[in-house]
């Protein structure tokens, strides 16, 4: 429609500018080499993420050494977080569907999160935010999300799709 009323208004008709400025929009599938690299790049911020979290399991116990284990709690979920995290980009490497769920779960709950503590030290702190919570927190959970929504996850064999299916309409009959 702008293409039409461009054409009709100007003295010069450029119909390839017009119409490629139109088709800007499309949106185009990755190529299978093109989501091998986004899974790569995924794959290395995850790792990334729970290298991370071993060093904050790391420093926590250090900390609770010193002052008597009284957080020990704090190191019990960071190491958790860290063994999920790198069991998730083991399982994201073979392709699995499972660790590409919880990443995508993880990573909301870390934008949620470090989001919150964005806000929160924007009004309590006067001089700002550091560069790297905003990398950790924000930068990198949001990349994470965007190429996972790119890629397509893997895809099931047909038997398989198969016996799901039938075991699917076996209990909707049943129930």
């Amino acid at each position: 429609m702008l293409a039409v009323f461009l054409i009709a208004d100007s003295s010069v008709s450029h119909r390839r500018l017009i119409d490629s400025a139109d088709s800007v929009g499309v949106k185009t599938e990755p190529t299978p080499t093109q989501m091998h690299e986004m899974l790569a790049i995924v794959w290395s911020l995850v790792l990334l993420q729970g290298a991370i979290l071993v060093l904050s399991t790391i420093e926590s116990l250090v900390v609770n050494a010193t002052q008597g284990f009284a957080l020990i709690a704090v190191s019990a979920l960071t190491g958790t977080a860290a063994a999920l995290a790198l069991l998730s980009a083991r399982g994201l490497r073979k392709r699995k569907r499972w660790a590409r769920r919880l990443i995508l779960v993880a990573e909301w709950f870390v934008l949620t999160l470090g989001s919150i503590e964005l806000v929160a030290t924007q009004f309590l702190d006067a001089a700002g935010p550091d560069i790297v919570p905003i990398l950790t927190g924000v930068v990198a959970p949001v990349t994470v999300l965007v190429l996972l929504r790119r890629t397509k996850p893997p895809s099931r064999s047909p038997e398989l799709t198969a016996a799901r299916g039938e075991r699917g309409a076996r209990s909707q009959v049943l129930v």
